[in-house]
């Protein structure tokens, strides 16, 4: 079974923003941080949502506050990381 990692979804007003915060994020070295899906579960007006570990929640607020992106909301989330050159191997993932 895949270890579940600790993760914050970070909500914006428009996919632009979300995808904006994504490049200052990941250029300031926070490399686990993507843009994904919302889930279905948290409401959003924006289709998207940036990811990043709970553990640099603070860092990526106070990066994004610094650089004037402008977020709406931050969500806790729970996900299994995957392994995806495993899942390749063994077939799960088309390649």
């Amino acid at each position: 079974m895949a270890p579940t990692e600790n993760f914050i979804v970070i909500l914006f007003d428009s996919t632009n923003h979300a995808i904006r915060a994504e490049d200052l994020v990941q250029a300031a070295g926070f490399k686990l941080a993507r843009v994904i899906p919302t889930p279905r579960d948290i409401s959003s007006d924006c289709g998207v949502v940036l990811r990043v570990l709970a553990e640099d929640k603070e860092g990526v607020l106070e990066l994004l506050e610094e650089k004037g992106a402008g977020w709406r909301d931050v969500v806790g989330l729970h996900q299994k990381i995957i392994d995806v050159e495993d899942d390749i191997k063994w077939g799960l993932h088309g390649e």
